[in-house]
């Protein structure tokens, strides 16, 4: 039953993130490509902040990751691994932003 619950709120996630994508894709005035260009951006900064998500979990128990990797992996993170993606996620895009500079 609780495989249910979280493939449901996953599949919810998930179609949420899909129809705003369409949404975008019909509704905005740009062209074709500009429109491909943002959404892929987009869904690269999501992949980002979840790698960043897992490797703030890493780095905030490492000695617990070093001796027992799954113990940390399996869990799900907490406010301070949110908040290192947070963090991290807002740097690189100010590295983005200088570097087009």
């Amino acid at each position: 039953m609780a495989l249910a619950s979280k493939l449901t709120a996953i599949s919810i996630i998930a179609l949420s993130f899909a129809i705003g994508f369409i949404s975008f894709y019909l509704l905005s005035d740009l062209s074709i490509k500009q429109k491909r260009k943002h959404i892929e951006e987009l869904i690269s900064q999501l992949i980002n902040f979840v790698i960043f998500i897992w490797l703030g979990k890493i780095l905030l128990h490492l000695f617990i990751f070093i001796s027992d990797p799954l113990s940390i992996l399996a869990y799900p993170s907490d406010s301070k691994a949110f908040y290192f993606a947070i963090v991290s996620i807002t740097l690189l895009l100010l590295y983005k932003s200088n570097r087009k500079k």
